[in-house]
């Protein structure tokens, strides 16, 4: 790969787009790249013009440099100024040296083969080609009486011997695999590739491929044995304990596929062989034989089975299936297509259907691996749209084809040439120098048959042909197997409608509950147990869509619609008990039951449609479950409104509004509107506990809504008497209150709550009857003399003075949330731009706290509205707790296997991930801000103020080291937000630290191996050897260093464009803000300070070290990291590259090494580090000073977080990070209204409590307090008193859009008690009443 593929790479790292900046930024650099090139080849051109004028002979006057060439070549004039034959004596002193480094320094094969080649790239010397297959074919070729010179017979047998060691040594590091007790390699593609490569520069690409096969046989080979202890493969392993290993051994083939194939795309042995061809020939026929020799055994034991008996009629009461010895002996033996006595008859038989189905777990494991083979070979394939190594590129023409096959035989010395590579694979290593024919190979003069056509055409992997003979058998088998699961599963919900038992019920994980399907938090035991049965056998359906497996795709599909039919009908009945015979937590897992086989058919339809068509495999089952859903929806929504409507709205003495007696003296209200938010708060409790979570919300909308039109039509309709009217408004100011609390719990988004629309038809339902009420209550219960005082002139008057004051396109539906919680809501403040700040934030808050569901979207929004006012107050509180900001030391634990709940992923379960969670709150907000690449300024507005409060400005100041002292800051060391800064950029600090540490760990024997220019004085030509201008090394540690170093400032550079973008803008707002606080930081750049010291930071922890590279570290190695971490903060922030001191005079305590490496490097630094600061302080980082969606509609808004929690959500730790944020912010709803001052729903009159603010909340629905509900609404107390006194503002009541017309308006206002027929009225009231009565008249047909 090359800088600028690793700078491309990089960028895109992790999936996000870069910034517009960056990319302008890379393809400049570029552009600038390929104007050097073109330089560089033009003065090439004329150096070769100044070179070729002055060999003798040479004509002047050339224009072009082809005609030049071409000159040089047809007047052999090459050939006058070239080097003489070296002699003998100087290639065997060569050879010798060579020979004796390998033996005093074992271990230094590469480096010499490396320093050989380096010497034929600069000094132009060629390496002698041999290969051994054709050994006696060039034997038989020489003449008997041919003389050899005895010196070249000794450089014959020295070359053999140096490259027998190279080969030996290679061929050894490509073996260590077969030494290796796991599957997985040890040595990595790059070592692979490397060690190929050096193979294919010393013998033919044939040979070597033909050894590297042999070798990948006998991995294979390993791949098997090794899953098996010795025992068992000296007892003979079972066919158990096979699809037992199965699903290991086909992952560890995968990962041996995907490595060849990096290999083999890379083009190592070029024309030599074909990708698939070869993955197919060493992996999938080995495999296939593997398994058609065990489907052979089991075929034959059926055989046996039948003829024994009926299938039928089993010889014994327990039928057992046989105990089967099964013996890898193909591979290993390496001569045998098959294998021998692979099972074996052991004990009584049973029927056919009885073994399959004890065999057939094991057959779902090994068809769905062999499936996964195919996936990922059919992927592989579909990744390389060209074949880079076929031999069609460069194919002659059709004319020069004499036939398909046809003996080819080329003796141009130098088409062999051609198939040798050098160690890089870019050039062809030119033909040797001073050798004799016996030295080198010619393999074009040798009989060749070449077939045409392409290898991956014909190659057609056919593996479901081998289990055809089984086919008639595995049908018969799932099908019984689904048959008796649903069959039991019926039979149990029998039992239960039988003798009115509650069926068993089992909890799913919380990573399943909800999504996209919504699924349920419970469900019976029996859908689960079909479902999992289905699932189960789903893999030998996967791969029914071709034959042979299409008869059991059939089978499958017939049986599983005909048992769920039958168990939906199962489930209906059992509903329909309810409440009867069953409790109504049975209806509810009833509902629960058919959503999770609904949203499972839905998923097995998506996996079993095919590609080419949408046609779905259970279009009506699907269907059916899905009305059935919505049945049992309707039928709960249908239950608690009766019960409320039959039950609970019925009070004789609550409902008498002509009683001339006060209700309960008037201290509080009706018990009917208590109930009714005791039943509806016992209904969410309920809903959120059982049902999926989106369905639990339309439900609890719809009864609310239902329950709320029942209750405004009894109100509405009503006519207190004097004695009733004080209870009349304090019923409908309640009924207002619960429904403010209540209607928050079926919003998904703001916008249902204080600006409904009219499609929304529930919430735009509830809103009206909301607003009906609060008309009436304005109507019928407000002072006689303030709506005396409106209406006087009539009603068309009031109105056209009103609607002077109304504002356009506003939604009167809401309005009645304004008068019932004036100080949170505004009459015309309809979205969250127009809202106050406090007030936005905590309804979005309270908006997430009443979701059945974590919201991801509502979780962003939270922390990203307003200009990220609850980001930076959480940031702000964990400033405040220094001890919640120190990184949690890692504790020792059992390794986490799961919630054990139904449907655990294990150990990736949220609930085990986020009680390993290291870093505390502050550590996931930042985390969580910096992946939201679409939003990157949230990071910065999290960070300024919490570096402000903790007066963290010098930081990032030139002469400051953060973690050591300095004489006026003797106690400086890494603040922890700063740390937290550092966890955020850890995934880019390992990437570069890891290998720049590799590099210290190299052996030191391998590096004190003398150079082999060294031995020489000239070359073996007579030329003199091209000085080397690199100084030599004295101390080799030293020298590691400086190569680590070397290699991790130059990587820096390099990967800088694939830091975060939010990150990025983080550093660009510091640097902007350094100036006003008086810092100057290195090189005006924060954010290389920053990184610099993070290098400096990760490197000085041992511990963070050994675990990085998965190894204990030696005293000197751990010695030399730290030399290396100190030398790279130097190095980056020094203003030695300036040619400068530091800002106040004095030289900086910089290393040895550093001192030295910017000594020797100090223009190449200098490169470097303009690089990084470049990209860093590029003006695409500025923030821009905007809010987030600052006038976006509600669904733009919605859409775009969508796409960003997604993103997060895919990434590593993204939805920890999220789901620990979401604790965090539910769990302290009743903080954040304190910190926000946010009144409550109700005055309170005790003295208030103080709040803590908690940093790991426990979530979870907990049991529901019957008492505890009926005394609250919402988080306050459920008082009468502070119900009584609410304060009405009669006047402005009265004047505002309550959604009346005239009609309407007369008919609540002659339901007041003083405009009733026979009403006492004060010497006061006469007149008013008068006057009402004569502008508004009583016309019976006009009043409802």
């Amino acid at each position: 790969m090359t800088l600028e593929q690793s700078k491309m790479s990089a960028m895109f790292l992790g999936g996000a787009m870069p910034s517009m900046d960056a990319m302008e930024t890379f393809i400049a650099s570029l552009d600038e790249q390929l104007e050097q090139n073109a330089n560089e080849l033009e003065d090439c051109v004329t150096e070769i013009f100044r070179l070729t004028n002055k060999v003798p002979g040479m004509r002047s006057g050339f224009e072009e440099p082809t005609d030049m060439i071409h000159f040089m070549t047809q007047g052999n004039l090459m050939e006058k100024t070239s080097c003489y034959d070296p002699e003998s004596e100087d290639i065997t002193r060569l050879l010798r040296n060579l020979l004796h480094i390998l033996e005093k320094n074992p271990g230094s094969e590469n480096e010499v083969l490396q320093s050989l080649l380096e010497l034929s790239e600069k000094e132009g010397v060629s390496l002698p080609i041999r290969s051994s297959i054709t050994d006696h074919v060039t034997d038989s070729l020489a003449s008997l009486n041919l003389v050899t010179d005895s010196g070249e017979q000794v450089n014959e047998s020295l070359w053999e011997e140096l490259t027998m060691k190279l080969r030996r040594y290679f061929i050894e590091k490509l073996h260590c695999d077969l030494r290796n007790d796991e599957i997985k390699s040890k040595i990595t593609l790059q070592e692979r590739l490397e060690y190929v490569q050096s193979l294919c520069a010393l013998c033919p690409h044939e040979e070597i491929w033909s050894r590297y096969k042999s070798l990948r046989l006998k991995q294979l080979s390993n791949i098997f044995t090794q899953n098996f202890s010795h025992t068992q493969l000296e007892d003979n392993v079972t066919f158990s304990q096979i699809a037992e290993k199965f699903p290991d051994i086909a992952g560890a083939i995968l990962v041996e596929i995907q490595t060849d194939f990096d290999l083999l795309i890379s083009g190592v042995f070029k024309k030599t062989v074909q990708p698939f061809s070869a993955i197919h020939e060493i992996y999938l026929t080995n495999l296939t034989d593997e398994l058609g020799t065990i489907v052979e055994t089991v075929e034959d034991e059926l055989a046996k089975i039948n003829l024994s008996g009926p299938p039928g009629i089993p010889k014994s009461d327990s039928v057992e299936a046989p105990k089967g010895k099964f013996k890898f002996g193909y591979l290993r033996k390496g001569i045998s297509n098959s294998l021998d006595s692979l099972l074996t008859k052991s004990g009584d038989s049973g029927g056919i259907e009885s073994f399959l189905k004890k065999y057939l777990p094991g057959l779902c494991k090994i068809v769905s691996r062999m499936r996964d083979i195919e996936v990922q070979i059919s992927h592989l394939k579909h990744t390389v749209s060209w074949d880079v190594t076929s031999s069609h590129v460069n194919a002659p023409s059709k004319a020069n084809l004499k036939g398909v096959l046809k003996p080819r035989r080329d003796p141009s010395p130098m088409s062999t040439l051609s198939n040798n590579t050098s160690l890089n694979g870019s050039f062809d290593i030119p033909p040797p120098f001073g050798v004799t024919q016996h030295m080198m190979s010619d393999h074009s003069s040798l009989v060749r048959v070449v077939e045409k056509g392409r290898p991956e055409d014909t190659a057609k992997w056919d593996w479901r042909e081998v289990f055809k003979p089984l086919i008639p058998q595995i049908a018969k088998a799932v099908e019984s197997e689904i048959r008796e699961v649903c069959g039991k599963a019926i039979d149990d919900l029998d039992l239960c409608l039988k003798d009115r038992l509650e069926p068993e019920s089992i909890e799913l994980c919380q990573d399943v509950i909800g999504g996209r399907l919504d699924f349920p938090k419970y469900t019976f035991k029996s859908a689960k147990n079909i479902v999992s049965s289905i699932l189960k056998l789903l893999p030998l359906v996967k791969v029914g869509n071709l034959t042979p497996f299409h008869v059991v795709r059939s089978t499958y599909i017939d049986t599983v619609v005909l048992n769920l039919r039958n168990y939906s009908m199962k489930l209906s009945k059992l509903s329909g008990n309810v409440p009867s015979s069953h409790s109504l937590n049975t209806l509810y897992l009833s509902l629960c039951s058919a959503a999770y086989i609904r949203n499972h058919l839905y998923s097995i339809d998506s996996i079993l449609a095919s590609d080419d068509s949408s046609k779905k495999v259970f279009p009506l089952l699907y269907r059916q479950f899905c009305e059935q859903v919505d049945v049992l929806s309707q039928q709960i929504a249908d239950y608690h409104v009766n019960a409320l409507v039959t039950s609970i709205f019925h009070d004789a003495e609550g409902n008498y509004w002509s009683d001339t007696k006060e209700f309960y003296e008037s201290e509080r209200c009706n018990f009917t509107i208590q109930m009714w938010h005791l039943h509806m708060v016992r209904l969410r409790h309920d809903l959120w506990r059982f049902c999926p979570p989106k369905l639990s919300q339309n439900l609890f909308v719809s009864v609310l809504h239902d329950s709320l039109s029942h209750l405004s039509k009894r109100y509405i309709r009503c006519k207190p008497s004097y004695k009733r009217t004080t209870q009349f408004r304090v019923d409908i100011t309640a009924i207002l209150l619960c429904t403010s609390e209540l209607l928050m719990s079926g919003c998904n988004s703001i916008g249902k709550y204080i600006d409904a629309c009219t499609n929304e038809t529930l919430f735009y339902g509830i809103h009206s009857i909301c607003l009906s009420l609060l008309a009436a209550v304005a109507v019928v219960a407000s002072p006689l003399d303030q709506i005396y005082k409106i209406f006087k002139k009539g009603f068309l008057r009031k109105k056209k003075r009103h609607h002077g004051d109304t504002i356009e396109n506003s939604s009167p539906v809401t309005e009645w949330l304004h008068w019932i919680r004036p100080a949170l809501f505004n009459s015309h403040e309809k979205v969250y731009d127009d809202i106050q700040t406090t007030t936005a934030v905590y309804l979005q808050v309270k908006l997430l706290a009443a979701q059945p569901e974590p919201n991801w979207v509502l979780t962003l929004q939270a922390l990203l509205m307003k200009d990220f006012t609850l980001t930076i107050l959480l940031a702000m509180q964990c400033l405040e707790n220094s001890l919640e900001l120190n990184s949690k030391p890692a504790q020792t634990r059992p390794k986490y296997t799961g919630c054990l709940k139904e449907d655990c992923p294990g150990s990736d379960c949220i609930t085990g991930t986020l009680s390993d969670l290291q870093g505390g709150v502050f550590n996931s907000l930042l985390q969580l801000l910096a992946m939201c690449d679409d939003i990157p300024g949230g990071l910065s507005k999290a960070m300024l103020p919490v570096i402000s409060r903790s007066d963290g400005w010098m930081i990032f100041d030139m002469k400051c080291v953060p973690g050591r002292s300095f004489p006026d800051q003797p106690h400086l060391v890494t603040p922890n937000w700063l740390r937290g800064l550092y966890d955020v950029m850890m995934p880019f600090i390992n990437r570069l630290i890891k290998p720049a540490i590799e590099v210290l760990l190299v052996p030191p024997t391998v590096k004190k191996m003398p150079s082999i220019t060294s031995l020489l004085e000239e070359l073996p030509c007579g030329c003199v050897l091209e000085e080397d201008k690199k100084k030599p090394k004295q101390d080799d540690m030293r020298d590691l260093i400086t190569d680590a170093l070397h290699l991790l400032v130059q990587t820096f550079a390099n990967e800088v464009q694939s830091l975060r973008t939010a990150i990025c803008v983080l550093f660009k707002t510091i640097q902007n803000t350094l100036p006003e606080k008086r810092v100057k930081s290195p090189h005006d750049c924060a954010g290389l300070q920053v990184l610099a010291s993070c290098f400096r930071y990760c490197m000085l922890d041992q511990a963070y070290i050994e675990t990085l590279l998965d190894t204990d570290l030696p005293q000197d190695i751990k010695e030399s990291v730290v030399m290396l971490a100190e030398s790279t903060y130097h190095v980056l922030t020094s203003e030695v590259l300036r040619g400068s001191r530091s800002s106040h005079g004095t030289p900086r305590n910089i290393p040895s090494v550093a001192s030295s490496f910017l000594r020797h490097n100090k223009q190449w630094v200098t490169e470097q580090v303009q690089t990084i600061t470049d990209f860093l302080n590029q003006e695409g980082f500025d923030d821009q000073e905007m809010g987030v969606f600052t006038g976006a509609p509600e669904d733009f808004i919605h859409q775009t977080l969508s796409m960003q929690a997604n993103h997060i959500l895919s990434q590593a730790k993204g939805r920890m990070y999220l789901q620990h944020i979401h604790n965090v912010i539910i769990g302290n709803v009743d903080w954040l209204q304190k910190q926000l001052d946010i009144q409550p729903l109700l005055p309170v009159h005790e003295p208030p409590q103080d709040v803590e603010f908690s940093f790991n909340p426990t979530l979870g629905v907990n049991e529901f307090n019957p008492v505890e509900a009926f005394n609250q609404i919402g988080t306050s107390k459920f008082d009468h008193l502070s119900i009584d006194g609410f304060t009405w503002d009669w006047h402005r009541l009265l004047q505002s859009d309550l959604g009346l017309s005239e009609i309407n308006f007369k008919s609540l206002l002659y339901h007041r008690h003083e405009l009733q027929d026979g009403a006492y009225l004060e010497e006061n009231e006469k007149r008013p009443v008068e006057v009402l009565r004569a502008k508004f008249d009583n016309e019976p047909a006009d009043l409802v």
